[in-house]
C-alpha cells in the first residue's frame, strides 16, 4: 500500500462514524462506482471525470514513473492473468510481491 494511502486510512478509522472505513451511505458494493461519481462531481466541475478516470491516472502513473515490467502493470491494474499460460500454468499464479510494492512506492501524486 502506498504510504498517502496509509495517511488517508488512517484520517478515516480517526473520523468515520460508520460500520464501513469509506462509503458509508452506500447499501450495495455494486453502487461504490456511482457513489464516487456523486463525490466527484461536488469536487470537479466536469462530466469528463469518473471513477474510471482515477484507473486512468494510476495506469499513466504506473507507465510514466516506474520501471515496472508489463506483467507488474496489469496485475496491479487488476487485469485477468486467466488466459496467460506463462502465469497460470508455469508460474502458478505466483507473484513477487517485492516488485508490486516497489512498484508502489515508485508512485508520486499529490492531494
Amino acid at each position: 500500500m502506498h504510504p498517502n494511502l496509509i495517511k488517508v486510512i488512517n484520517y478515516q478509522k480517526r473520523n468515520n462514524k460508520g460500520s464501513f472505513l469509506f462509503f458509508c451511505g452506500v447499501k450495495e458494493i455494486n453502487k461504490i462506482g456511482k457513489a464516487v461519481n456523486r463525490r466527484l462531481k461536488t469536487i470537479i466541475n466536469t462530466k469528463a471525470k469518473t471513477f474510471h478516470s482515477l484507473r486512468k491516472n494510476f495506469s499513466i502513473e504506473i507507465e510514466l514513473n516506474t520501471d515496472a515490467e508489463e506483467s507488474i502493470k496489469k496485475y496491479l491494474m487488476g487485469h485477468s492473468t486467466a488466459k496467460n499460460i506463462t502465469h497460470t500454468i508455469y508460474n502458478r499464479g505466483k507473484v513477487n510481491t517485492t516488485k508490486l510494492i516497489n512498484c508502489i512506492q515508485q508512485i508520486t501524486f499529490n492531494y
